[in-house]
């Protein structure tokens, strides 16, 4: 089992980490960062139990992984992203390839009913209203 050895730092919380990463100018709220924990992409964390704790050190660095080389001009970082040298700025642009000849959906043709309309649903159901309703009797 590895051992790791707690520094005399003080761990963050995710409603501290959100605002320490406000304060340094990342606009992150903490269900912002719980999603990140789930789906990726966020500031590395340990769990004391069910609680997720932020190292201030790792909180920096991964704001130094978002932010883009120094510029002069929107021109230049541009220039530098086509040049795929942008500091790590971006991600990749997708990951489902768009092949020649591909094109958007289509609508359907004009007077064509959707399936819920021939079985007589409406495709949103209606919101319900308490005022034509009246009480139970019995």
């Amino acid at each position: 089992m590895e051992q790791t050895s707690l520094l005399p730092r003080r761990m963050m919380r995710r409603s501290e980490a959100a605002k320490y990463l406000n304060d340094k100018g990342l606009p992150y709220g903490p269900k912002t960062m719980a999603k990140l924990a789930v789906v990726g992409g966020g500031p590395p964390f340990r769990k004391a139990d069910r609680i997720p704790l932020y190292d201030p050190i790792d909180l920096d660095a991964w704001v130094c992984s978002k932010l883009s080389p120094l510029v002069k001009s929107t021109s230049e970082l541009a220039e530098l992203s086509r040049a795929g040298t942008d500091g790590g700025l971006r991600a990749p642009m997708s990951r489902h390839r768009v092949d020649a000849g591909m094109t958007a959906p289509q609508s359907r043709p004009k007077g064509e009913v959707s399936a819920a309309r021939r079985r007589g649903r409406r495709a949103i159901p209606r919101k319900v209203s308490l005022r034509n309703v009246s009480p139970p009797t019995g």
